[in-house]
């Protein structure tokens, strides 16, 4: 075999490549054994334009993944308000479509959803004007030892008319049995409470919150003081509470706030003032659960 010229090679090698061959053995058959090492200046450090080059390019990277959070979040806060336009406009022609006698029946109080959806598809509510979240004797397909919850059934019967995507177990608080939002572990909740005139909790209203996986319950912080003041300002008066005017009469917020079951008092609301305004000095985490009056 030919007897490699070292010095030649490594001319070649260092020109192309910045390396050389070195401890070639004296007797040799050909490269077998023989070490690479790379010349000095792959040794060397960064230079200071190198390293600017770098932080720039990373800082540009950094730069870019904020942004994008930010309009993810922006998307998810706008679509909560799009999501309450048509859960409204859905209660709205549900109650229409299911008119007597003047008085449109609210989903999941519906004494005849079985009727109009099948028997084997929901349950019946029992009529009788607000969203009870324990009664009993109405059917088994809602029913969780013996007791149906008219709040969970109000999204499948929504759905089953058509008015809003999803399924609905009519019986599961959480993913199975709630409409999501699309903030991780956030969901909407249904409430109408009382029959009683000119009360409060007599107007359907639709609480977003975070649902609790430890305990299973909702109610936690979904939202934090700046983004729940955003989105009250954006569709109402940027108040968080009822409160009264000059006149006495109470102001009726469509849009209204409360610290989440996991925060402390006064982390969302900020009751010191009056009216109560969004405590919008605590920028920590998302303390706010917000209501929304559709009716």
């Amino acid at each position: 075999m030919e007897k490699v010229n070292t010095n030649k090679l490594n001319t070649i090698l260092l020109a192309e490549y910045g390396c050389k061959i070195h401890n070639m053995p004296r007797k040799s058959t050909g490269l077998k054994n023989t070490k690479i090492g790379f010349s000095s200046k792959f040794k060397e450090g960064f230079s200071l334009l190198e390293l600017s080059i770098t932080l720039t390019i990373i800082s540009l990277i950094i730069a870019a993944i904020v942004a994008g959070q930010n309009i993810q979040k922006q998307a998810q806060l706008q679509q909560v308000i799009t999501d309450i336009s048509t859960i409204s406009s859905a209660y709205q022609q549900f109650s229409a479509s299911t008119e007597s006698g003047g008085n449109g029946a609210a989903p999941g109080d519906f004494s005849g959803a079985q009727s109009k959806f099948g028997s084997t598809s929901t349950d019946n509510g029992d009529g009788n004007g607000y969203l009870a979240t324990s009664v009993g004797n109405i059917g088994t397909i809602c029913s969780v030892t013996g007791n149906a919850n008219e709040e969970l059934m109000f999204w499948q019967h929504l759905q089953l008319a058509g008015l809003i995507s999803g399924s609905y177990d009519c019986k599961t608080t959480g993913s199975a049995g709630l409409k999501a939002t699309q903030i991780k572990n956030g969901y909407y909740q249904a409430h109408k409470l009382s029959t009683a005139t000119g009360a409060a909790t007599r107007r359907l209203n639709i609480q977003v919150s975070k649902y609790n996986v430890t305990n299973s319950t909702m109610g936690s912080g979904l939202f934090s003081t700046l983004d729940a003041s955003a989105i009250d300002t954006k569709i109402d008066d940027g108040m968080p509470t009822i409160y009264s005017i000059s006149n006495g009469d109470a102001h009726t917020s469509n849009t209204q706030a409360g610290d989440g079951a996991d925060q402390a008092a006064g982390n969302c609301v900020k009751t010191s003032s009056t009216p109560n305004t969004y405590n919008t000095t605590n920028l920590t985490g998302t303390p706010c659960m917000l209501y929304f009056y559709v009716e």
